[in-house]
């Protein structure tokens, strides 16, 4: 029988291989291309925790366009809520049922509820409370179905280094073919999951991740800058408590709410 680990890790490099794939596919500059290579990592632990479900219909909220594009790729029937500020192509666009502010987009629950409802850097962005933005997310996910989000951690390495030399605002997400979105909370993995109970929600997995890659490979860098860069991302890939991001899946244990 094998490992786990060995299992899981070659589900991930073919997961990161499709990726890659349908990423050398895509029409877009070659600035949102490398910007979308920057940001991989965090797009390919969100489709491995979706295909991983099995799901028929899929929910994405703010979704950059590797991460909508990939779902796509994979056969999902796919529902796009799109977020103002953020260029996508027509064809993207073309699928989306709902566009706008956040406020607008999450105003009401899913018309046709979804098997899973992806939320990446949504839930530090809204100003209730956590449990019930969990609670808001999860009305549009169909009875059995899975609540995935992902979040910026508040202990993540560059969060940590910025705290010395005092108070810095935020750059969340790491890169503009995110939505922009203001940082209105910082939330641990204890605080999701707590507040995952308080909404009714059973937090299955929580996965310490980065959210990019070392470097954007058009950014010039100097040797020392490099070098810093590089060796803060090793960092990181040893030591989950620093890495950049919590991505959760809850399952829904409690039908009535």
């Amino acid at each position: 029988m094998q490992a786990p680990e060995a299992v899981a890790g070659r589900v991930a490099a073919r997961t990161s291989e499709r990726v890659q794939r349908v990423l050398d596919t895509l029409a877009v500059t070659d600035l949102v291309y490398h910007h979308l290579a920057f940001t991989q990592p965090l797009v390919d632990v969100l489709v491995r925790e979706t295909s991983r479900q099995n799901p028929r219909r899929v929910i994405a909220i703010g979704p950059n366009e590797l991460l909508a594009a990939v779902l796509i790729d994979l056969g999902f029937d796919v529902d796009l809520w799109l977020l103002d500020g953020l260029p996508l192509s027509d064809d993207l666009r073309s699928r989306a049922s709902r566009s706008g502010q956040l406020e607008e987009v999450l105003a009401r629950p899913a018309d046709i509820l979804a098997d899973i409802v992806l939320a990446p850097y949504v839930v530090e962005a809204w100003s209730a409370e956590p449990a019930a933005t969990l609670q808001l997310l999860a009305a549009s996910v169909a009875p059995g179905g899975k609540l995935i989000v992902a979040v910026r951690s508040p202990d993540e390495l560059k969060r940590r280094w910025r705290r010395t030399r005092g108070p810095t605002p935020d750059d969340m997400p790491p890169s503009p073919v995110w939505p922009r979105l203001q940082n209105m909370q910082r939330l641990g993995a204890a605080q999701l999951v707590s507040a995952g109970d308080r909404a009714g929600l059973a937090a299955i997995r929580v996965l310490r991740t980065t959210d990019h890659r070392a470097f954007l490979r058009t950014e010039p860098l100097s040797v020392s800058r490099w070098g810093s860069k590089t060796v803060g991302h090793v960092a990181k890939r040893l030591i989950p408590a620093i890495r950049d991001c919590t991505v959760v899946t809850y399952a829904r244990s409690n039908l009535s709410m």
